[in-house]
């Protein structure tokens, strides 16, 4: 498959036009499916971490596990925005500012 997109691409800047080919079905589906669970992840990485003071863990072992979960959610909520695209930051965004002013 992406030996295919590549032939594809290098012929059309060959024949001058920059424009990338279209992605197949296959590959938009895996963006979703990788965007989403990216996207599950982020939240259930930072639930996870208030539960970390309670596990009895040493302190700085706790704080490790904890910064190590927030750097994941927060890297995972940043590439299923890339990977999802902008209807879902917008759905994201637009649910965060009615919880903000009251009205949903």
């Amino acid at each position: 498959m992406p030996v295919k997109i590549l032939k594809a691409t290098a012929s059309a800047y060959s024949n001058g036009n920059p424009e990338l080919p279209e992605q197949s079905n296959a590959v938009a589906f895996m963006k979703k499916i990788i965007g989403y669970v990216l996207f599950i992840w982020s939240f259930l990485a930072w639930g996870a971490t208030f539960a970390v003071p309670f596990i009895g863990l040493q302190t700085a072992h706790a704080v490790a596990v904890a910064t190590g979960l927030i750097i994941s959610a927060e890297v995972a909520f940043v590439l299923s925005i890339v990977l999802l695209g902008k209807d879902i930051w917008k759905s994201v965004k637009a649910f965060f500012q009615a919880k903000s002013t009251g009205t949903e």
